[in-house]
């Protein structure tokens, strides 16, 4: 079922009580379940990655198109610059 049994049988305070367990599971746009990858759900354990993607949320798809476009060439700059 892709999650831990002990969730069914023990009383966890937390899943870091449970090995193994993360939280990995959404409904996408066609209510179909989907995998979180290890690098989302690290991202939005920061409060300041939550904001942004709270405020993208609400933008029209173009704009969430040239929001990514501006974060990518962010990421672009840092790894030229990691590279000299």
């Amino acid at each position: 079922m892709g999650f831990p049994p002990e969730l069914w049988f023990e009383d966890v305070e937390s899943l870091e009580d449970v090995s193994g367990a993360r939280p990995a599971w959404f409904l996408d746009r066609d209510d179909e379940l989907a995998l979180l990858d290890e690098d989302l759900v690290k991202a939005l354990r920061d409060e300041t990655t939550r904001a942004l993607l709270r405020e993208v949320g609400h933008l029209p798809e173009r704009e969430r198109g040239l929001v990514l476009r501006i974060v990518r060439q962010f990421a672009d700059q840092e790894s030229a610059s990691e590279r000299q």
